[in-house]
């Protein structure tokens, strides 16, 4: 049988060619006499094939290896129903009668359609070399494409065209019949690359039954006629590709699975006789290991009876170290005495590193040898030279013995030593004794951590107690376990009441959420944390400002207590705002000391400007008929002049580079100038209404600084009310404080005030910050729109006055600021008009110096319209020239204080060392280089402040000229009335 077999599977194409050649020559002959005879035969043929395909596949699918041949065998089976088809309907079967499907067209369509299944099947059968074909859906599958075919083709007719009776082979079939053969061609390539996983004849004949499907395509593209050798050729071709397939299905599914079945019991058999040997010498080999293995056991019973005994000291002597807590003599008295019992010597001692040779008899014995090299040994035979050498007389005889040091850690704490033994020593009693020997350093190293132990919690606790710094332990509950006595006197608390409490309940309600999450990261994360500052609470609710410094402490990856140092840092707090403070104020002073010195500028360049403008506008009114319609205008320009005179003085006074000297004013006009001011740059919104008492009394002050009291009082009512807008009220009346309307808030003596009212609509402040309102830097509003200066200005200038200022507001409704200022009694003062009539004149000559041409030009215009002769000079050094040439011909020198070259100082210094009687007077808009002393010191006999009016140049010139006064103070400008 297995030759047969060979044969069978060596000769897979093994059919007698005579055979092959008779069966062609006869199928020839047929065709050329009865064609429609060969093509039936031929057909049923192919058909017959495709099913017994099919059959030996489908029954043999459990004995392949993959189930591509399985695909393709259902494949098969629908390939020769549409061949079948494709028989039945051909032209002169005479098997359908209607004449629609009796056509050459839809045996050609079947022919193309069976072909389509042929060659797709052929191409997918290589996906399941790999996969398992679930067969039932595989045959639903190609039973539903089948059946859609037929449908397209015999009921509704959309099949493509094959054959047309007048033209013959369309472009479809023979289009159809490359892309068949296209999908051969790959088939074939993928067969080849798959060559791996086929039997060498299976891989043969496939490769075979596709070649043949390829040219059989080929032929039946290319042939004319029915009768064509072509035509014949491609059934031929057709029948062996089927026969092929054929083939490698039974190679696949009958041949190789008996062939591999007998080699396999042919393999078995071998491998089975293999084994017979194996166990038998298996056998003897156990047998001859099992007589060693009772040999073995029975010097394993003696080893483990040995064992139990001295597991039994061992245990004895564990108990006993472990149960009670001994001093070092008696560990070493219970170890030494069943040490010598458990090993039967006549001596035996258990020692510890500290021990003293001199406390005891057995001191004879060496016990410095095994200390020193650290190495357990014994000895049965000892001469006579080492009983004698260095052993006292009364400490003999030893017949032998055996000495164990006690080490653990690398470091040895004591030792063991036997002596006498009945017997000999043995490695068994040197084993025994090392075991006893580490139980015993076990214990000594224990004690000596309960002596370290103890004696760093007396340090700890000297720590604990001691320390200057706050310290608690907190637990896994967070609850404190235990604080020292810095902590309970800080905080107010004893320690009962401390201990057990939750930390957050003694953490400041201000930190405590931020320091439940950082407590919460110490716990989860084990993080130590340095330099935290939080805040804790006393008992008497006072807060305390700490620095905390925490350290977890882990066990087994577990964060189990906390240790926190904390210091009371309440003081560095307060000395740390306090610098900030001062930081802040030193800013501000040098902002301000910046606005000063741009200020000064400012004022000097402006004052330089204002002084022709207001000058000629003066001197313009003089010269105007009365009853002109000009003069109007001029006195608007004046008017306008002197606020800007003003408000120069303003920036002058804010800036602190004038000195502020106090004067008696009615202030109605200065609040109704800064509340007209004020309705240009407050928003619609705010409504202002104003209510002046004209019968107000004066009061002595400066103008600059009300203006600045009312300014800072209505500016802070707007940021009340500039979101919501509402309305502002100032009023003034004169009031008298008695004892019975003073109110305790003032600081003030009875008698006559003026009442200033500021009220503004607003959302109001609490009562707590009523309280700060009036402090330096105390600000409500948002960081960069306050300087926290402006009510605190308000207080000072009022104070300075000698009056007082009180606040009271509602939350939600309203602010009320009053001012006092105290009422003065004056005289009337003539005021020194703009009538030409009533200036002081004079004839005498003057030399005008100014490095402003508009001002030399104005001062030598006023002074000529007042009889003056006078001398106009743009330069200092140009003046000093002039007045070198001719000193005599000069009677005064009015000159400008900041010039080039030389400054006015400078100028009359030289002057008067030339002329020391010689009259100066000098002019300034501003400047920090001169003021009323240093002018005095140099012989100036006059300052005029710049601008000036007409009135004030002839009063000063003609002063300075007679001499009336030796020392002249700063003339005040006065306002011009508008």
């Amino acid at each position: 049988m297995e030759a047969n077999t060979k044969i069978i599977i060596g000769n897979p194409l093994s059919l007698p060619c005579a055979a092959l050649l008779a069966a062609a020559l006869a199928l020839h002959l047929i065709s050329l006499y009865n064609y429609l005879l060969f093509h039936t035969l031929t057909e049923i043929f192919s058909v017959t094939v495709s099913c017994a395909i099919f059959i030996f596949a489908w029954n043999t699918k459990q004995m392949q290896r993959n189930h591509c041949l399985l695909f393709l065998g259902i494949g098969c089976l629908f390939t020769g129903w549409l061949d079948l088809l494709h028989c039945l309907s051909y032209k002169g079967m005479n098997i359908f009668n209607q004449p629609q499907i009796a056509t050459e067209n839809v045996s050609c369509q079947l022919w193309i359609a069976a072909r389509y299944i042929e060659s797709v099947s052929l191409l997918l059968a290589f996906l399941f070399l790999n996969r398992i074909l679930s067969s039932h859906r595989a045959v639903a599958a190609y039973l539903t494409i089948t059946c859609l075919i037929v449908f397209t083709i015999f009921i509704w007719p959309i099949f493509p065209l094959c054959y047309d009776e007048q033209a013959g082979l369309t472009v479809f079939k023979k289009s159809s019949e490359y892309l068949i053969s296209f999908f051969l061609t790959c088939s074939l390539l993928l067969l080849h690359w798959h060559r791996g996983r086929f039997d060498r004849d299976v891989l043969r004949l496939m490769q075979a039954a596709i070649l043949f499907a390829i040219a059989a395509e080929l032929f039946f593209t290319f042939y004319v006629d029915s009768h064509d050798l072509l035509n014949f050729a491609g059934h031929c071709f057709r029948i062996f590709s089927c026969y092929a397939i054929y083939r490698a299905v039974i190679e696949t599914g009958l041949t190789q699975p008996f062939s591999t079945l007998f080699r396999e019991l042919n393999t078995h058999k071998t491998e089975l006789e293999n084994k017979v040997q194996e166990r038998t010498a298996d056998l003897q080999q156990s047998r001859d290991n099992l007589q060693e293995e009772m040999a073995e056991r029975l010097k394993a019973e003696k080893e483990l009876l040995w064992e139990l005994s001295v597991n039994r000291t061992l245990a004895q002597v564990a108990d006993a170290l472990i149960s009670r807590s001994l001093p070092v003599r008696e560990i070493e008295k219970l170890v030494g005495r069943a040490v010598k019992e458990l090993i039967g010597s006549e001596y035996g001692t258990a020692k510890a590193a500290h021990y003293d040779p001199t406390e005891d008899s057995d001191s004879g014995m060496p016990w410095e040898s095994v200390l020193n090299t650290r190495q357990s040994f014994f000895t049965n035979s000892i001469s006579s030279n080492e009983r004698i050498m260095g052993i006292p007389p009364n400490q003999m005889p030893y017949r032998n013995y055996l000495h164990v040091p006690a080490i653990i850690d690398g470091r040895a704490v004591g030792r063991i030593a036997l002596a006498n033994k009945e017997g000999e020593f043995s490695k068994h009693d040197l084993i025994a004794s090392e075991r006893i020997a580490a139980v015993f350093a076990l214990a000594v190293q224990r004690k000596q951590t309960e002596d370290s132990l103890s004696r760093s919690e007396r340090k700890y606790r000297s720590l604990f107690n001691d320390a200057p710094d706050m310290i608690h332990i907190v637990g896994i509950d967070k609850r404190i376990a235990d604080a020292n006595p810095a902590e309970l006197q800080t905080l107010g608390c004893a320690r009962e009441e401390l201990v057990g409490t939750p930390l957050l309940n003694i953490i400041h309600p201000e930190f405590r959420h931020k320091s439940a999450q950082a407590l919460d990261q110490i716990f989860s994360f084990g993080r130590c944390m340095q330099h935290y500052e939080t805040a804790l609470i006393t008992k008497e609710g006072d807060k305390i400002d700490v620095e905390v410094s925490a350290v977890p402490q882990v066990e087994s990856g577990r964060v189990v207590t906390v240790r926190a140092i904390m210091r009371n840092i309440t003081e560095r707090k307060r000395e740390e705002q306090e610098r900030k403070k001062l930081e802040a104020q030193l800013r501000q002073s040098r902002k301000m000391e910046a606005i000063g010195t741009l200020a000064g500028g400012i004022a000097h360049d402006f004052n330089n400007i204002l002084g022709p403008i207001l000058g000629y506008t003066e001197m313009a009114l003089e010269f105007l008929p009365a009853g002109s319609n000009i003069a109007p205008w001029l006195e608007e320009v004046q008017c306008a002049g002197s606020r800007a005179k003003e408000l120069v003085r303003q920036i002058l006074a804010i800036s602190r580079k004038c000195e502020q000297e106090l004067q008696p004013l009615r202030i109605q006009p200065i609040i109704k100038e800064t509340l007209k001011l004020l309705r240009s740059s407050l928003p619609a919104t705010i409504e202002i209404r104003q209510q002046l008492d004209p019968a107000c009394g004066t009061v002595l002050a400066d103008p600059t600084r009300i203006h600045q009291v009312v300014m800072n009082l209505c500016t802070n009512a707007y940021h009340a009310m500039r979101e919501t807008g509402g309305l502002l009220e100032v009023s003034l009346r004169q009031i008298e404080l008695t004892a019975d309307t003073l109110q305790s808030k003032l600081r003030l003596p009875l008698g006559m005030y003026l009442q200033l009212e500021v009220r503004d609509s607003g959302c109001g402040m609490p009562e707590e910050m009523l309280e700060k309102i009036f402090e330096p830097y105390f600000t409500t509003r948002a960081k960069g729109e306050g300087t926290g200066l402006g009510l605190a200005l308000v207080q000072s200038i009022a104070l300075d006055f000698g009056g007082d200022v009180t606040v009271t507001s509602e939350l939600g409704r309203n602010t009320v600021f009053l001012v006092y200022l105290p009422v003065i009694q004056t005289a009337k003062e003539d005021r020194i008009g703009n009538d030409a009539r009533l200036l002081p004149t004079g004839s005498e000559r003057i030399i005008v110096v100014d490095d402003d041409i508009n001002i030399a030009e104005l001062s030598r215009n006023m002074l000529a319209s007042l009889g003056y002769r006078v001398m106009a000079l743009n330069g200092s050094t140009e003046a000093l020239t002039v007045f070198e040439q001719q000193p005599e011909a000069f009677d005064l020198v009015f000159t400008d204080m900041t010039m080039p070259q030389m400054t006015g100082a400078v100028l009359a210094r030289k002057i008067l060392a030339l002329r020391p009687e010689l009259p100066v007077v000098l002019c300034t808009g501003f400047s920090e280089l001169i003021d009323e002393q240093k002018a005095t010191e140099i012989g100036i006999c006059a300052l005029l402040m710049k601008p000036f009016t007409k009135g004030e140049l002839a009063l000063t010139v003609r002063t300075a000229l007679d001499r009336n006064v030796q020392k002249l103070p700063l003339i005040e400008k006065r306002d011009i009335t508008c």
